[in-house]
């Protein structure tokens, strides 16, 4: 039988044990909270799958009983992640040939130095303005201004001087042949 001292020693270590875990919890208590928010989300799309669920009506149907491979749950995650990448590529898609809305694609730098010697290859090589390669992005659905496309190609200052210096406003031309990669490609006008 327990006396009333060991009984408050130990309410005294649950009330210390509480403190003590509370402190812990709190270290990440916004990921904590995230998880709790994602296991409710997860908890309502489970009841909705249970409510419309066309996968146990196939499963269920006779023709499919006693396919053991229908009972293995590593066949039916493949078949899931095959129907997902289904509905994004066509989701995708759709937003891709909406009514002239733009996508958002990162190109890599391989893409966008192709596509830049096909533009210097347009002009023949030789200078123009930076907002011509504007419009040839907005032509390919890239919304990105010219100047922030421009600048993970190694494109020196030099290469992109004001129209008339001192005033941005006229714009900027672009001058291939201050370029070194592009007159190693051998498409700049000398």
């Amino acid at each position: 039988m327990t006396t009333p001292k060991d009984e408050y020693r130990k309410l005294k270590n649950i009330e210390q044990l509480k403190g003590e875990l509370l402190k812990a919890f709190v270290k990440n208590a916004a990921l904590r909270a995230r998880k709790m928010r994602l296991e409710s989300e997860l908890g309502r799309i489970a009841e909705r799958l249970k409510a419309n669920d066309a996968v146990q009506e196939v499963l269920t149907r006779k023709e499919f009983q006693g396919l053991e491979i229908a009972e293995s749950a590593e066949f039916l995650k493949e078949i899931e992640q095959d129907a997902v990448s289904a509905y994004r590529r066509r989701k995708q898609k759709a937003a891709g040939s909406g009514n002239g809305s733009l996508r958002r694609k990162r190109s890599s730098d391989a893409d966008k130095k192709e596509l830049l010697l096909e533009i210097v290859r347009d002009h023949k090589g030789e200078e123009f303005f930076v907002r011509d390669i504007g419009k040839c992005l907005l032509d390919r659905g890239i919304s990105t201004p010219a100047t922030s496309w421009l600048k993970s190609l190694d494109i020196p200052a030099a290469a992109m001087p004001d129209v008339q210096k001192g005033n941005r406003r006229a714009g900027k031309r672009f001058i291939p042949s201050k370029v070194k990669w592009l007159l190693e490609e051998g498409v700049v006008a000398t």
